[in-house]
């Protein structure tokens, strides 16, 4: 590969500046503002919040790149430590092409004391968070996060879905589970979560929208929780979630994709006697 070397030093190869002219060239993704990010809050809830909470949120200030973002937050469980205070929790970009992240259905009887995922963001920007109660409040809040480079920024080289590609989910937690005690469940599948807004050289242009829409979780055949997810989501979705049983229970996790293909794993918690 042919080095080169500009006034400063820096070593830059030819596929940097390739890739460069290329992009230069195409034509601009439009993105979203805060405008169209408060539409969207009332196109899904037919309601913008004025009440502000202020939602206990693990979110890094500064980050260098926005490809790969941790996220955590912390859901209030009810007065009889059974239920979360939460039914809906959803997260909104102001600055992405689009405005949406993810949004968290809590449907189960099992409590879930803290949700994590890791999302992709273009640029600096505010995020809104959306929260509904099972009271039927709603409420809103926001936080500013700066990084250096888009997750955008990359050409895509070939088809990630080529040569009869199949993803593998894993699912982790720890091996001894006490009664009533929290515990972590660690979920992930292997996806390129292909969002369409990065150009595709062998495809030759921006290729449609292929990724992981929805995640569910059921226990004991019941629904326990679901996300449904946008472009937002980084590749490889990663949830986390933490909760608690009293007796052996049977998890099942689903990951289905925007091509209606599902994906599932099933595993059991034992309680340690």
């Amino acid at each position: 590969m042919l080095i080169f070397k500009d006034d400063s030093t820096n070593l830059i190869s030819r596929r940097t500046i390739v890739q460069s002219f290329i992009l230069s060239s195409l034509p601009k993704i439009c993105f979203s503002d805060e405008s169209s990010t408060k539409k969207a809050i009332v196109e899904d809830f037919s309601e913008l919040p004025t009440d502000i909470f202020e939602f206990e949120i693990d979110l890094p200030n500064y980050i260098d790149t926005g490809k790969s973002i941790p996220f955590s937050i912390n859901l209030p469980v009810g007065d009889n430590s059974l239920i979360n205070n939460f039914s809906i929790f959803s997260a909104y970009t102001t600055l992405n092409p689009n405005p949406r992240i993810f949004e968290l259905k809590l449907l189960g009887n099992l409590p879930i004391f803290q949700f994590s995922t890791r999302i992709r963001l273009e640029m600096s920007q505010d995020l809104l968070f959306f929260a509904k109660l099972i009271s039927g409040e709603a409420l809103i809040g926001r936080r500013h996060i700066d990084l250096s480079f888009g997750a955008c920024d990359d050409l895509v080289s070939e088809d990630p879905f080529r040569n009869g590609w199949t993803p593998r989910a894993k699912i982790a937690m720890p091996s001894t589970i006490i009664k009533g005690r929290p515990f972590e469940i660690r979920t992930v599948i292997n996806h390129p979560m292909q969002s369409g807004l990065e150009y595709n050289v062998e495809f030759g242009g921006y290729p449609p929208t292929r990724i992981i829409e929805r995640f569910n979780c059921y226990v004991n055949g019941y629904p326990f929780l679901t996300v449904d997810l946008d472009t937002a989501v980084s590749p490889n979705p990663y949830f986390s979630f933490t909760t608690r049983i009293f007796v052996d229970t049977e998890f099942t996790c689903e990951w289905i994709e925007t091509t209606g293909v599902r994906h599932s794993k099933t595993f059991l918690a034992k309680i340690v006697s």
